[in-house]
């Protein structure tokens, strides 16, 4: 399929998009089968990180003195992003950020969360981390914006091919029964079932809700 996507993760000096603020940013754009393109910045903000969030990334106040302010690093990621539907593991919590400083990535986006929640359904965990290693992903570094969105743009190729994998009896099943719900991934399972050959059923041409929201990550 022809579809773009990117995958992005920030981090934040807290978890409140209303009050905190974004002090790296991490995306990664790519296709089903293309070449992944890469986009990565730091971010000075308006306040001191909080020595939890500075021990979690390892990113310190000094390392920002001399970090493009937002205005800038969202100007570029708007253009790095457009046409692409954005993916992200508790993606919400990444699209909340942008969309209170002003960067709305359209109308779609899928949940690495929600979609592991679904396909890998022995898991006992499922942050980011613990995914990754589920599926076999490497992930070296954690909490570090472009390593977290790199992790999540395979992360999210591996689920596809799961998905795909799929009998259709079940992909079918999983139309029918999210039909009347506002569930984000649907969209994906109708994919999958045209990929696996026939069309899609008459149930999947119901217009697909917005996701609903995740429980936030850093």
């Amino acid at each position: 399929m022809s579809e773009r996507y990117v995958a992005i993760d920030l981090e934040t000096t807290g978890f409140d998009p209303a009050v905190e603020h974004i002090i790296e940013v991490g995306a990664v754009r790519f296709g089903r089968g293309g070449r992944a393109q890469r986009f990565s910045s730091l971010v000075r903000p308006n306040r001191g990180i909080p020595r939890e969030v500075q021990a979690l990334t390892g990113i310190r106040d000094i390392d920002l003195l001399s970090a493009p302010p937002l205005a800038a690093v969202l100007g570029e990621l708007r253009a790095f992003a457009a046409g692409c539907v954005p993916v992200g593991h508790n993606v919400q919590f990444d699209l909340a950020f942008l969309e209170a400083n002003g960067l709305a990535l359209g109308p779609r986006s899928y949940d690495t969360f929600d979609l592991a929640s679904v396909l890998l359904t022995g898991a006992t965990q499922l942050q980011l981390a613990a995914v990754a290693g589920a599926l076999g992903v490497a992930m070296p570094v954690a909490h570090r914006a472009l390593a977290d969105a790199d992790a999540t743009h395979t992360v999210f190729l591996r689920l596809l091919d799961r998905l795909d994998a799929l009998p259709r009896a079940v992909l079918l099943d999983l139309l029918a029964v999210t039909e009347p719900l506002a569930w984000g991934l649907r969209e994906l399972v109708a994919e999958a079932v045209a990929r696996g050959g026939g069309g899609l059923p008459e149930v999947a041409g119901v217009l697909v809700p917005q996701p609903p929201v995740s429980r936030p990550q850093m």
